[in-house]
């Protein structure tokens, strides 16, 4: 399978572009038209999006010489939500002439998730309700970690926004009812505001519930799943693919401390 550096800048576009979901409602930091959402992001809302003509962008899209500006390519990552190492694949070769100020990688990436993180402070400090904060915590998720990541919140009523449309914890209400929430916050009871407890760990904690959680995800074909704690109740994030990286469970337990500074402030 090739990487995101080998596949090269019309490919990375055209498949950043078309993973986003039809029914988002922005792409990146730019809201779409209520008449798009539902369809198919094309390429004339992405260059509408990053402010060129649709024209440079298909250029682009179509592997021909674009040469787009330092402020385009981070637009355009920025729209098309990619990942950091996508980014850094995007300034790699979409500008040539950066490729020796971009050979290490894992600076790319610090600095990608240094200003994610700026952007996840700003939106929650703004954020005057759980379901603003949540929202945030969601897209900062979603953005650096991958669009599939859901992340869902139990309050002190173990209900709250779409946790109830989310088919884990449907798995979990129809085999163990509120007694695994029980199990859930007694297991979790010693833990500090904003720490990240990952499937493995309730695994160590609490080897009953987490085989219970094993169940669960193994019932909607899920492969992880993280609990956040914050005050006044539990973020938990899922991917519904795979495990989490070193690195992604990093950004999510920093995005989880931070956001239970502004949960209970929002509640």
């Amino acid at each position: 399978m090739l990487t995101a550096e080998e596949i090269g800048v019309g490919s990375l576009l055209r498949s950043s572009r078309l993973r986003i979901a039809p029914e988002r409602p922005a792409l990146g930091p730019h809201h779409r038209l209520p008449l798009r959402i539902g369809r198919t992001v094309s390429q004339e809302e992405v260059a509408e999006a990053v402010g060129i003509s649709r024209e440079w962008y298909a250029r682009m899209e179509g592997g021909r010489p674009a040469h787009a500006s330092n402020a385009t390519l981070s637009a355009l990552a920025d729209a098309l939500m990619m990942t950091p190492a996508e980014r850094a694949a995007l300034f790699q070769n979409g500008a040539p002439e950066l490729r020796s100020a971009f050979a290490a990688q894992g600076s790319t990436a610090v600095l990608d998730a240094v200003g994610a993180l700026r952007r996840l402070v700003h939106g929650l400090r703004a954020a005057t309700t759980q379901a603003e904060a949540l929202s945030v915590v969601r897209e900062y998720a979603r953005s650096q970690v991958s669009p599939e990541t859901l992340v869902t919140y139990t309050g002190s009523a173990c209900r709250h926004g779409d946790r109830d449309a989310t088919p884990f914890f449907g798995v979990v209400d129809q085999r163990w009812g509120a007694s695994f929430f029980d199990d859930v916050h007694c297991c979790t009871g010693s833990a500090q505001p904003g720490e990240l407890i990952t499937r493995s760990e309730i695994h160590a904690r609490c080897p009953h519930l987490g085989t219970k959680a094993q169940e669960a995800l193994d019932a909607v074909g899920w492969a992880d799943m993280s609990i956040a704690v914050a005050g006044g109740g539990l973020v938990w994030i899922h991917h519904p693919s795979r495990p989490f990286s070193e690195i992604e469970s990093a950004q999510l337990r920093t995005a989880a401390e931070v956001a239970s500074l502004a949960l209970p402030r929002a509640a």
